[in-house]
């Protein structure tokens, strides 16, 4: 079985995915599975629909529920009473990431699992093997990792092919024209840059509010989605061109999620 992790409208999974269904890269792939934490923008759900219709194999969006409404109910995916975020604490420091694992790689091992037709809690059989193809190009190379189940065998056409994100970005452009890629993250991700929240506050109102609402939220118990510590309603990012050096490593997003 061969899977192709999907990250939504990310350059490098939606060009590996068409690239598949081009033919440029062998074999093609069983089934592609987009984790869906029901908290992206819109036009990331437009752009998978769009995708879905111009591959050949089936696109799977599994779910373990909404990221959005639970961080702004303070439960987890299991509707324990805490916050999976990373989110920011005035005394320093941010919180556990939890919401990587509990809605973008669970559902994704759930989904590979029922497709196989192995119940939860059931041993995969022994010498059953997934391919699991991921998105990663040369310059991301330090977030290659292999798969912690034995089960699953991880793959990275981009990499085999030699393809940076540039490469993948004049690939698309040239088969593509007219069309553009977002990254896909949670529309309240605190892992962002000022450049996207700016942008994002520009551009896609509706997802601002989105993310403020859950900003109001995490606000009533200490936290927040910016690195100031203030509401996010609050902030003129126009303060923050340092950002590029302000960022510290704890905030750097590694993909842990695949996407």
């Amino acid at each position: 079985m061969v899977v192709l992790s999907l990250g939504g409208g990310g350059v490098q999974s939606t060009v590996m995915a068409l690239m598949a269904a081009h033919g440029e890269i062998v074999p093609m792939p069983d089934v592609a599975i987009f984790a869906n934490t029901q908290s992206d923008a819109d036009g990331i759900y437009d752009h998978v629909a769009w995708l879905d219709g111009e591959v050949p194999f089936e696109i799977l969006m599994p779910s373990a529920g909404s990221c959005e409404q639970d961080a702004i109910s303070g439960i987890n995916s299991t509707g324990q009473d805490f916050t999976t975020l990373p989110a920011f604490r005035p005394y320093g420091g941010m919180g556990r990431r939890q919401c990587t694992r509990e809605y973008k790689l669970t559902p994704i091992k759930l989904a590979i699992r029922e497709f196989l037709g192995v119940a939860k809690g059931r041993r995969v059989p022994k010498g059953m093997v997934v391919e699991q193809w991921i998105g990663i190009s040369t310059d991301e190379i330090g977030r290659v990792a292999e798969s912690r189940d034995r089960w699953a065998r991880n793959r990275w056409p981009l990499i085999e092919l030699g393809m940076s994100r540039l490469d993948c970005v004049e690939w698309f452009t040239t088969n593509y024209p007219g069309r553009a890629l977002a990254r896909s993250a949670c529309v309240f991700c605190p892992m962002q840059h000022d450049r996207e929240w700016r942008a994002m506050k520009a551009n896609d109102p509706e997802s601002f509010e989105r993310a403020c609402l859950v900003d109001d939220a995490l606000n009533k118990r200490g936290e927040y989605v910016h690195r100031a510590c203030k509401p996010l309603r609050s902030i003129d990012f126009t303060d923050y061109q340092i950002d590029l050096f302000a960022r510290s490593s704890a905030m750097q997003c590694d993909g842990g999620c695949f996407t």
